[in-house]
């Protein structure tokens, strides 16, 4: 079978875990917790990385979880936003 009927089967069975996976910045903002999902990694460096292989596991995405420092400067830089309608359509 040709590789991308794999990988259209590995995303939609990926589907809920990735419902979750961007459930958990909200969890962890609600723990005063920073997070934020990765996307672009080498997974395979990943596995290589954290032994995974061996495990019989692999990595299928990832989310950076952390404090930020109490002086992060920053934390109170002025954010640059698109405004709502650039963004958002309403229908």
């Amino acid at each position: 079978m040709p590789t991308e009927y794999f990988e259209q089967r590995e995303r939609a069975l990926l589907g809920p875990r990735y419902e979750q996976l961007y459930a958990a910045p909200q969890e962890a903002a609600e723990r005063g917790i920073d997070s934020t999902c990765l996307e672009g990694l080498d997974m395979a460096k990943m596995d290589e990385c954290l032994g995974l292989a061996e495990k019989g596991l692999r990595t299928v995405c990832a989310v950076s979880l952390g404090y930020r420092l109490p002086d992060d400067s920053n934390a109170a830089r002025p954010k640059s936003r698109l405004p709502m309608d650039e963004v958002v359509t309403v229908f």
